[in-house]
C-alpha cells in the first residue's frame, strides 16, 4: 500500500468529531525545520489533518536549500506563520516559534515526526477536564520507526508511575518529546543545549509546580533514520545529561536523594549506552570523573561499587581498554 493511501495523507479527522458547542482551547504547534524535505510534508499533514478547530501552526525553517520551502508554500494558507531564514540551530528555532505563539497549550513537533489521528482532540479534552489548567504537563505514548508501517519499538513513555523532577533527574522520568504538551508560558528553552533542551525544559516546568498528566494513548510517531539528530553524537547527548544532573542535584538538599540520583544516573549511563565509554572524548571522561568524585564524597561504598562495575566492563571486553 503506497503512503498516499495511509494517514496522514488521507483519512483526515472528521470535523464532526469536534462538538461545535464546545470552546476548544487554542493549541500552538511549533515545527523547527532544516533540510527535511523528505519528511516535512508528512509532518505538516499530520498536524493539519487533525482538523482541530482552534489551531495555531507555526513553522520556523533555518534556511533550507532542499525542497522544504516549496512544500511549506504548498500548505501556507493553512499555516498561521512561517519563515525560512538562517538561525542558530533547532533550539533557537523553537524559541523563535514560541515568541509568536498565542495559544493556551504549547507543543513542538520536529520536521520528521508526526502526530497520530485525534491527538490534539485528546490533549484538548484532557486540558479542559482540569479545574485549574494554568500549569499542566500533558504527555502520552509514542511509537518509533522509519515510517508508520515500519515500527521499531512498542509504545514508550515514563518508566515509572510518577513523573516528577526527582524522577526526571534520575533518568526515570524521560517522556517522548513529540507526545508532550503543556500550558502556555514565557519560559524559553536553553539554547546552550543541543540534545537535552526538552529534558531541561520538563525539569523546569515540574520544578515550577506543573502537574503531569499521562494519557494512555499513542499521540505521536518519532522517526528514526540516519539523518536524524537523535541518531547522531550520543556521546555529546550524554555529556549534556550528566552536566544537567550535576546542576539539578543542588536542588535536592537531602543526602539520600543525592546518592540515589547519582547512582541511578551512573547505572543508566553505563547500561544504556556502553558505547559512550568506547568512544568517550576527553570531555566525556571529565564529566564521568566529576560524577565519580561527587559520588565518592557522598557515599564511598556506592562509589566503589560503581567503580568496580566499570572495571568489570573493561575486563569483560564490553568496553574497550
Amino acid at each position: 500500500m503506497i503512503k498516499e493511501l495511509l494517514w496522514p495523507w488521507t483519512n483526515a479527522v472528521d470535523n464532526a468529531a469536534y462538538d461545535s458547542n464546545i470552546s476548544w482551547p487554542k493549541i500552538s504547534i511549533i515545527t523547527p525545520s532544516f533540510n527535511q524535505g523528505n519528511f516535512i510534508e508528512e509532518t505538516i499533514l499530520s498536524v493539519l489533518n487533525q482538523n482541530y478547530p482552534n489551531i495555531e501552526y507555526i513553522i520556523i525553517d533555518g534556511g533550507s536549500d532542499d525542497s522544504t520551502v516549496d512544500i511549506i508554500r504548498k500548505y501556507e494558507q493553512k499555516i498561521s506563520y512561517w519563515v525560512s531564514e538562517p538561525d542558530r540551530g533547532q533550539t533557537h528555532a523553537i524559541n523563535k516559534g514560541f515568541i509568536k505563539a498565542t495559544g493556551a497549550i504549547f507543543a513542538y513537533l520536529n520536521s520528521d515526526d508526526c502526530y497520530y489521528p485525534n491527538t490534539l482532540k485528546l490533549v484538548a479534552e484532557s486540558f479542559r477536564d482540569q479545574k485549574d489548567n494554568s500549569k499542566l504537563l500533558i504527555h502520552g505514548y509514542c511509537k518509533n520507526g522509519l515510517d508508520f508501517e515500519n515500527l521499531l519499538h512498542a509504545n514508550t513513555g515514563v518508566a515509572s508511575a510518577e513523573f516528577t523532577a526527582r524522577h526526571l533527574t534520575m533518568g526515570y522520568g524521560v517522556v517522548p518529546q513529540p507526545s508532550v504538551f503543556w500550558s502556555a508560558n514565557n519560559l524559553k528553552f536553553n539554547e546552550e543545549l543541543e540534545f537535552s533542551m526538552d529534558h531541561d525544559y520538563w525539569y523546569k516546568l515540574l520544578n515550577s509546580d506543573y502537574k503531569p498528566i499521562q494519557l494512555p494513548e499513542t499521540l505521536s510517531f518519532y522517526r528514526e533514520h540516519n539523518a536524524a539528530k537523535g541518531s547522531k553524537l550520543k556521546e555529546r547527548m550524554w555529556e549534556e545529561v550528566i552536566r544537567l544532573t550535576m546542576t539539578y542535584i543542588s536542588d535536592f538538599p537531602d543526602l539520600k536523594d543525592k546518592v540515589e540520583i547519582l547512582g541511578a544516573v551512573n547505572l543508566k549511563l553505563l547500561n544504556y549506552d556502553i558505547q559512550l565509554l568506547n568512544r568517550a572524548s576527553e570531555s566525556g571522561y571529565k564529566q564521568l570523573t566529576i560524577v565519580y568524585l561527587k559520588l565518592f564524597k557522598l557515599n564511598p561504598i556506592l562509589g566503589i561499587k560503581l567503580l568496580r562495575y566499570t572495571i568489570g566492563l573493561y575486563k569483560s571486553g564490553i568496553v574497550k581498554k
